[in-house]
Protein backbone atom coordinates (compact mmCIF):
# COMPACT_ATOMS: atom_id res chain seq x y z
CA UNK A 1 0.00 0.00 0.00
CA UNK A 2 3.02 2.26 0.69
CA UNK A 3 4.07 1.22 -2.60
CA UNK A 4 1.16 2.61 -4.32
CA UNK A 5 0.90 5.81 -2.33
CA UNK A 6 4.92 6.39 -3.01
CA UNK A 7 4.21 5.60 -6.98
CA UNK A 8 1.44 8.04 -6.76
CA UNK A 9 3.24 11.08 -5.41
CA UNK A 10 5.76 10.45 -7.46
CA UNK A 11 3.60 10.60 -10.46
CA UNK A 12 1.76 13.72 -9.28
CA UNK A 13 5.30 15.39 -8.86
CA UNK A 14 6.32 14.35 -12.56
CA UNK A 15 2.95 15.78 -13.57
CA UNK A 16 3.40 19.00 -12.22
CA UNK A 17 7.34 19.29 -13.01
CA UNK A 18 6.44 18.53 -16.47
CA UNK A 19 3.71 21.31 -16.54
CA UNK A 20 6.24 23.69 -15.00
CA UNK A 21 8.87 22.97 -17.65
CA UNK A 22 5.89 23.19 -21.16
CA UNK A 23 4.46 26.59 -19.42
CA UNK A 24 5.94 29.66 -20.87
CA UNK A 25 8.34 31.14 -18.24
CA UNK A 26 7.56 34.60 -18.55
CA UNK A 27 3.88 34.66 -19.88
CA UNK A 28 2.14 37.32 -18.38
CA UNK A 29 -0.32 36.28 -15.10
CA UNK A 30 -3.66 34.47 -16.03
CA UNK A 31 -5.42 36.97 -13.52
CA UNK A 32 -3.83 40.14 -15.12
CA UNK A 33 -5.71 41.70 -17.66
CA UNK A 34 -4.84 41.77 -21.69
CA UNK A 35 -6.15 44.59 -23.73
CA UNK A 36 -7.11 47.11 -21.32
CA UNK A 37 -7.00 51.10 -20.71
CA UNK A 38 -3.30 52.06 -19.29
CA UNK A 39 -2.88 55.22 -17.59
CA UNK A 40 0.96 56.83 -18.33
CA UNK A 41 1.76 60.34 -16.74
CA UNK A 42 2.40 62.75 -18.56
CA UNK A 43 0.80 61.55 -21.57
CA UNK A 44 -2.23 60.29 -20.91
CA UNK A 45 -4.88 57.08 -21.35
CA UNK A 46 -4.36 54.69 -24.08
CA UNK A 47 -6.63 51.76 -24.95
CA UNK A 48 -3.66 49.05 -25.30
CA UNK A 49 -4.50 45.77 -27.04
CA UNK A 50 -2.39 42.93 -27.11
CA UNK A 51 -2.11 40.66 -30.13
CA UNK A 52 -1.80 37.49 -27.32
CA UNK A 53 -4.94 37.94 -25.95
CA UNK A 54 -6.72 34.96 -25.00
CA UNK A 55 -9.70 36.19 -26.97
CA UNK A 56 -7.77 36.19 -30.29
CA UNK A 57 -4.43 34.76 -29.62
CA UNK A 58 -5.12 31.74 -31.02
CA UNK A 59 -7.32 33.05 -34.40
CA UNK A 60 -5.86 32.43 -37.35
CA UNK A 61 -5.20 35.09 -39.26
CA UNK A 62 -4.33 34.76 -43.05
CA UNK A 63 -5.75 35.32 -46.65
CA UNK A 64 -8.75 33.52 -48.42
CA UNK A 65 -6.63 30.51 -49.75
CA UNK A 66 -3.97 30.66 -48.05
CA UNK A 67 -2.14 27.58 -47.15
CA UNK A 68 -0.39 28.99 -43.82
CA UNK A 69 -2.13 29.19 -40.69
CA UNK A 70 -0.72 31.52 -39.23
CA UNK A 71 -2.66 32.97 -35.65
CA UNK A 72 -2.99 36.60 -34.15
CA UNK A 73 -0.34 35.09 -31.16
CA UNK A 74 2.30 34.62 -34.02
CA UNK A 75 1.90 37.39 -36.75
CA UNK A 76 -0.59 40.13 -35.64
CA UNK A 77 0.90 42.76 -34.16
CA UNK A 78 0.49 45.13 -36.99
CA UNK A 79 -3.21 45.15 -36.58
CA UNK A 80 -2.71 45.43 -32.92
CA UNK A 81 -0.50 48.30 -33.25
CA UNK A 82 -3.01 49.73 -35.57
CA UNK A 83 -5.67 49.38 -33.25
CA UNK A 84 -3.81 51.07 -30.32
CA UNK A 85 -3.17 54.16 -32.67
CA UNK A 86 -6.96 54.20 -34.22
CA UNK A 87 -8.46 53.91 -31.06
CA UNK A 88 -6.38 56.72 -29.44
CA UNK A 89 -7.09 59.17 -32.23
CA UNK A 90 -11.19 58.59 -32.31
CA UNK A 91 -13.97 57.91 -30.04
CA UNK A 92 -15.70 54.58 -29.59
CA UNK A 93 -18.37 55.31 -31.39
CA UNK A 94 -16.37 56.69 -34.35
CA UNK A 95 -14.46 53.40 -34.46
CA UNK A 96 -17.39 51.46 -36.13
CA UNK A 97 -16.78 53.54 -39.40
CA UNK A 98 -14.52 51.37 -41.12
CA UNK A 99 -17.84 48.70 -41.58
CA UNK A 100 -18.97 50.64 -44.32
CA UNK A 101 -15.38 49.62 -46.10
CA UNK A 102 -15.97 45.61 -46.25
CA UNK A 103 -15.78 43.90 -49.25
CA UNK A 104 -19.65 42.98 -48.55
CA UNK A 105 -20.90 45.08 -46.48
CA UNK A 106 -24.01 43.20 -46.19
CA UNK A 107 -21.47 40.20 -43.92
CA UNK A 108 -19.68 42.70 -42.40
CA UNK A 109 -16.37 41.80 -40.07
CA UNK A 110 -17.55 38.38 -39.20
CA UNK A 111 -14.84 36.16 -37.22
CA UNK A 112 -15.28 33.08 -34.78
CA UNK A 113 -13.19 31.76 -32.14
CA UNK A 114 -10.67 30.03 -34.50
CA UNK A 115 -10.32 32.59 -37.42
CA UNK A 116 -10.06 36.45 -37.97
CA UNK A 117 -12.34 35.54 -40.98
CA UNK A 118 -15.20 33.41 -42.31
CA UNK A 119 -12.63 31.37 -44.53
CA UNK A 120 -11.26 29.38 -41.56
CA UNK A 121 -14.15 29.00 -39.84
CA UNK A 122 -13.85 25.38 -38.68
CA UNK A 123 -15.72 23.55 -35.07
CA UNK A 124 -16.20 26.24 -33.05
CA UNK A 125 -19.05 28.35 -32.02
CA UNK A 126 -20.63 31.00 -34.86
CA UNK A 127 -19.62 32.96 -36.42
CA UNK A 128 -20.44 36.57 -35.32
CA UNK A 129 -19.84 40.48 -36.35
CA UNK A 130 -19.09 43.39 -34.28
CA UNK A 131 -22.32 46.02 -34.64
CA UNK A 132 -22.45 48.53 -31.91
CA UNK A 133 -19.29 50.72 -30.90
CA UNK A 134 -18.64 48.62 -27.35
CA UNK A 135 -17.87 45.62 -29.47
CA UNK A 136 -16.13 47.27 -32.38
CA UNK A 137 -13.65 49.22 -29.73
CA UNK A 138 -13.33 45.54 -27.61
CA UNK A 139 -12.48 43.47 -30.81
CA UNK A 140 -10.76 46.44 -33.24
CA UNK A 141 -7.55 44.27 -33.68
CA UNK A 142 -9.56 41.26 -34.94
CA UNK A 143 -11.72 44.00 -37.22
CA UNK A 144 -8.56 45.60 -38.78
CA UNK A 145 -7.10 41.82 -39.40
CA UNK A 146 -10.30 40.95 -41.38
CA UNK A 147 -9.63 44.11 -43.19
CA UNK A 148 -5.53 43.28 -43.43
CA UNK A 149 -6.71 40.05 -44.70
CA UNK A 150 -8.86 40.91 -48.13
CA UNK A 151 -12.01 41.86 -46.26
CA UNK A 152 -11.75 45.71 -47.47
CA UNK A 153 -13.52 47.46 -50.43
CA UNK A 154 -10.49 47.55 -52.32
CA UNK A 155 -10.43 43.92 -52.07
CA UNK A 156 -6.38 44.30 -51.54
CA UNK A 157 -4.27 42.14 -49.17
CA UNK A 158 -2.11 43.81 -47.06
CA UNK A 159 -1.25 40.23 -45.76
CA UNK A 160 -0.53 37.27 -48.20
CA UNK A 161 1.93 34.84 -47.88
CA UNK A 162 4.70 36.59 -47.24
CA UNK A 163 6.31 37.16 -44.12
CA UNK A 164 4.39 39.96 -41.59
CA UNK A 165 1.73 42.18 -42.86
CA UNK A 166 2.28 45.27 -45.16
CA UNK A 167 2.79 48.49 -43.56
CA UNK A 168 0.83 50.18 -46.53
CA UNK A 169 -2.28 48.40 -44.28
CA UNK A 170 -1.66 51.96 -42.08
CA UNK A 171 -2.27 54.37 -45.15
CA UNK A 172 -5.44 52.42 -46.54
CA UNK A 173 -7.00 52.43 -42.69
CA UNK A 174 -6.10 55.70 -42.35
CA UNK A 175 -7.88 56.91 -45.72
CA UNK A 176 -11.06 54.75 -44.36
CA UNK A 177 -11.06 56.74 -41.50
CA UNK A 178 -11.04 60.12 -42.64
CA UNK A 179 -7.38 60.15 -40.37
CA UNK A 180 -4.24 61.92 -41.48
CA UNK A 181 -1.25 59.34 -42.25
CA UNK A 182 2.49 60.25 -42.77
CA UNK A 183 6.06 58.85 -42.74
CA UNK A 184 8.50 60.05 -41.05
CA UNK A 185 11.60 59.20 -41.93
CA UNK A 186 13.95 60.60 -38.98
CA UNK A 187 13.44 59.98 -35.19
CA UNK A 188 13.15 64.06 -34.66
CA UNK A 189 10.13 64.03 -37.12
CA UNK A 190 8.49 61.35 -35.01
CA UNK A 191 8.83 63.23 -31.51
CA UNK A 192 7.38 66.38 -33.30
CA UNK A 193 4.24 63.86 -34.24
CA UNK A 194 4.22 62.81 -31.08
CA UNK A 195 4.18 65.91 -29.22
CA UNK A 196 1.33 67.19 -31.63
CA UNK A 197 -0.80 64.42 -30.29
CA UNK A 198 -0.55 61.50 -32.97
CA UNK A 199 0.32 58.22 -32.82
CA UNK A 200 3.34 56.56 -33.85
CA UNK A 201 4.17 53.46 -34.82
CA UNK A 202 7.32 51.56 -35.36
CA UNK A 203 9.14 48.52 -36.75
CA UNK A 204 12.32 47.13 -35.59
CA UNK A 205 13.65 43.64 -36.60
CA UNK A 206 15.55 40.97 -35.09
CA UNK A 207 16.83 42.18 -31.70
CA UNK A 208 15.31 43.05 -28.28
CA UNK A 209 11.32 42.82 -29.25
CA UNK A 210 11.39 40.06 -31.42
CA UNK A 211 13.61 37.26 -33.41
CA UNK A 212 12.45 38.52 -36.53
CA UNK A 213 10.13 42.05 -37.08
CA UNK A 214 7.84 43.47 -35.07
CA UNK A 215 5.41 46.55 -34.83
CA UNK A 216 5.29 48.92 -31.64
CA UNK A 217 3.16 51.75 -30.83
CA UNK A 218 5.15 54.89 -29.64
CA UNK A 219 2.89 56.09 -27.22
CA UNK A 220 4.63 59.75 -26.15
CA UNK A 221 7.66 61.02 -23.95
CA UNK A 222 7.97 62.46 -20.69
CA UNK A 223 9.95 63.36 -18.19
CA UNK A 224 13.17 61.91 -20.13
CA UNK A 225 11.53 58.83 -21.42
CA UNK A 226 10.04 57.42 -24.05
CA UNK A 227 6.84 55.06 -23.46
CA UNK A 228 6.13 52.49 -25.57
CA UNK A 229 3.53 49.80 -25.86
CA UNK A 230 4.61 46.49 -26.95
CA UNK A 231 1.53 44.51 -29.25
CA UNK A 232 2.96 41.90 -27.71
CA UNK A 233 2.30 41.63 -23.89
CA UNK A 234 5.14 40.41 -21.73
CA UNK A 235 6.40 40.72 -18.15
CA UNK A 236 10.56 40.85 -19.21
CA UNK A 237 12.87 40.60 -22.40
CA UNK A 238 15.95 38.28 -21.58
CA UNK A 239 17.32 39.66 -25.31
CA UNK A 240 17.39 43.31 -23.38
CA UNK A 241 21.07 41.99 -22.19
CA UNK A 242 22.45 46.00 -22.35
CA UNK A 243 19.21 46.57 -19.71
CA UNK A 244 17.70 49.35 -21.77
CA UNK A 245 14.05 48.74 -21.02
CA UNK A 246 12.12 49.25 -18.09
CA UNK A 247 8.67 47.21 -17.89
CA UNK A 248 5.94 49.58 -16.29
CA UNK A 249 3.40 47.22 -16.55
CA UNK A 250 3.09 44.13 -19.02
CA UNK A 251 2.80 45.34 -22.58
CA UNK A 252 4.48 49.26 -21.44
CA UNK A 253 8.05 49.64 -21.77
CA UNK A 254 10.08 52.78 -21.55
CA UNK A 255 13.48 53.94 -22.69
CA UNK A 256 15.84 56.89 -21.62
CA UNK A 257 15.65 59.09 -24.83
CA UNK A 258 19.24 59.08 -24.78
CA UNK A 259 18.97 55.11 -25.43
CA UNK A 260 16.50 55.31 -28.32
CA UNK A 261 18.96 55.16 -31.43
CA UNK A 262 20.16 51.70 -29.92
CA UNK A 263 16.53 50.47 -30.09
CA UNK A 264 17.57 49.85 -33.56
CA UNK A 265 14.11 51.30 -35.01
CA UNK A 266 13.71 51.48 -38.23
CA UNK A 267 10.80 53.42 -39.44
CA UNK A 268 8.35 56.06 -38.08
CA UNK A 269 4.51 56.39 -39.16
CA UNK A 270 2.37 58.90 -37.65
CA UNK A 271 -1.29 58.73 -37.35
CA UNK A 272 -3.55 61.50 -36.28
CA UNK A 273 -6.68 64.00 -37.00
CA UNK A 274 -7.40 65.81 -40.17
CA UNK A 275 -6.12 69.38 -39.71
CA UNK A 276 -9.70 70.48 -40.43
CA UNK A 277 -10.76 68.58 -36.92
CA UNK A 278 -9.65 71.36 -34.55
CA UNK A 279 -10.92 69.00 -31.34
CA UNK A 280 -8.45 66.55 -31.78
CA UNK A 281 -4.56 65.80 -32.56
CA UNK A 282 -3.43 67.66 -35.68
CA UNK A 283 -0.09 66.36 -37.86
CA UNK A 284 2.29 68.92 -38.17
CA UNK A 285 3.01 68.76 -42.11
CA UNK A 286 1.37 66.52 -44.78
CA UNK A 287 2.76 64.25 -47.35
Amino acid sequence: MNGKVLSLSRLVFLCALLCAVMLPLRAPAQEQAYSRTIEIEGIGSIHYYAQNDPLWARMVYEPRGSQSSRTMLSSGCAPTAAAIAIDRQLGAEELARLSGHTSNPTLGFRFCDCSVNEFFHYDCQGLRSPNARESFEDYLPVVIASYAAGNNDQRKRFRDDGPGTSLTLFRSLCEAYGLEYRPCSTWDEACEAMQSGCGVITSVTKGIFTSSSHYLYLAGTTGGYLYILDPFMREDYPDDTKHLLSVVEPGLVRVALEDVHRLDLYGFYAIGRQQENADGPRLLAQD
